[in-house]
């Protein structure tokens, strides 16, 4: 009977510890599942948002005319953030002599789609959107690039128009995001020229259109590529249009589709390309080339002709001469790349700054004043055709003609009509 107790109790322990090995083998799997599983909660990415590039239509002032765009990142439940590359103090007292100096900041500022809306609202600038189609993944990195970038330690950049603008900034951030693609879609041929660009935006405000295609050296007058041409903010938004993507289920476009914002009712849109204007240039050179010819043809006889004579040397002198005083000073003391080794001095060197005190003295019948004068405007008239004989060279490229028409018959006037004014009143001595 022991023996059969004994080996009744063995076979129950036997069936309970069975039971408890197989109970602790289930606690243990799913302790391990348990623990597999929270990690891949813990790092689950949310839901993708949409990018979207806005693009915004020139203002009024005249720092506004060539547009503007920047990325509003939009999460699943509407609403987000806008990513703004193109913020500036624009009441700082130091705009103006920093931005003369190349060396302004920039910096990337975030605020709300309300916010921004309304401001671009109120200035009546249309405001176009483009939802780009990109990858859950490729979203979460321009996101977290943007945001990045945003940080106070990061958001600041030495502004450049041409090369580094927001323009350009929302292109790299987005071709980031992309691991290169956009550079390469777009390292194609571009339409125009820089130079091209900033003259056709600012053909409705002609000082600016005019101080800027002076300001401007050859370095700008070369084909940039479709990548480099997107420093225009309207450029870029036509460039995201033709770029394709390579996905596995084929090549796909980059812009899933376009929603106007606001219209900007009344407002034109920008000119496709520059306005023709050498015509206008040449007329008015051949004005103020009659006007001196003519002056110093009567300069001996009339005072009043001696006058006008000389004071318009001081003004020409004083204007030109200032002009080309701020060429050489763009390029040897600013970090304007674009302004310099600019072939316009030539045409306008600074010397001529000594009219504006030589000029006086013509006008004061002071001889000395006006041998200085005629051998002074006979040399800026040699340098000029030699700026025109220098265009056979490989090297000099950049658009002159413009002011070519104007300066060359202003200072070839300017020569022969000093010689007779001297000639004349060197005979009356004599006799």
């Amino acid at each position: 009977m022991n023996r059969k107790r004994v080996s009744m109790l063995a076979s129950r322990s036997m069936f309970w510890l069975r039971r408890l090995c197989a109970y602790s083998s289930l606690a243990l799997v799913a302790l391990v599942v348990a623990a597999g599983g929270r990690p891949s909660v813990a790092h689950a990415q949310p839901p993708a948002p949409r990018a979207w590039v806005l693009t915004l239509g020139p203002g009024d002032h005249p720092f506004f005319k060539f547009g503007h765009n920047a990325i509003w990142i939009e999460p699943p439940g509407g609403g987000g953030q806008v990513y703004n590359f193109g913020t500036f103090a624009f009441d700082s007292p130091a705009l103006i002599p920093k931005f003369i100096m190349g060396r302004f900041y920039y910096w990337l500022s975030v605020a709300s789609l309300e916010e921004t809306l309304w401001v671009y609202r109120e200035a009546n600038r249309t405001i176009e959107a483009q939802e780009l189609d990109l990858t859950p993944a490729e979203a979460h990195e321009l996101a977290r690039r943007l945001d990045e970038n945003a940080r106070p330690a990061n958001r600041e950049y030495l502004y450049d128009y041409f090369v580094d603008n927001c323009s350009t900034r929302v292109r790299d951030a987005i071709d980031g995001a992309l691991g290169g693609a956009l550079a390469r879609a777009l390292d194609v041929p571009g339409t125009q020229s820089y130079r091209a660009h900033a003259l056709r935006l600012t053909a409705d405000v002609p000082w600016e259109y005019t101080a800027l295609d002076f300001a401007l050296s050859g370095r700008t007058d070369f084909a940039p590529t479709r990548w480099q041409e997107s420093f225009v903010p309207q450029v870029f938004q036509q460039a995201l249009r033709e770029v394709k993507l390579a996905r596995p289920e084929g090549e796909v476009p980059l812009v899933k589709r376009e929603v106007v914002l606001h219209p900007a009712p009344g407002r034109l849109p920008p000119l496709e390309r520059p306005p023709a204007r050498t015509r206008w240039f040449l007329l008015s050179g051949l004005f103020v080339a009659a006007f001196v010819y003519g002056a110093a043809r009567l300069a001996h006889r009339h005072r009043a002709a001696r006058v006008a004579l000389g004071g318009t040397l001081a003004l020409l002198g004083g204007v030109v001469g200032f002009a080309g005083a701020f060429l050489l000073f763009v390029w040897l003391a600013t970090n304007h790349t674009s302004s310099q080794a600019n072939e316009n001095l030539l045409l306008a060197p600074p010397w001529l700054l000594a009219l504006a005190v030589w000029g006086l003295g013509v006008a004061r019948g002071r001889p000395r004043a006006l041998h200085r004068t005629y051998g002074l405007v006979r040399l800026t008239l040699l340098v000029s055709l030699a700026g025109v004989v220098l265009k056979l060279l490989p090297g000099f490229r950049q658009e002159t003609l413009h002011f070519q028409v104007f300066f060359l018959p202003v200072w070839l006037a300017a020569t022969v009509g000093l010689k007779e004014f001297r000639a004349a009143r060197n005979t009356s001595s004599s006799s």
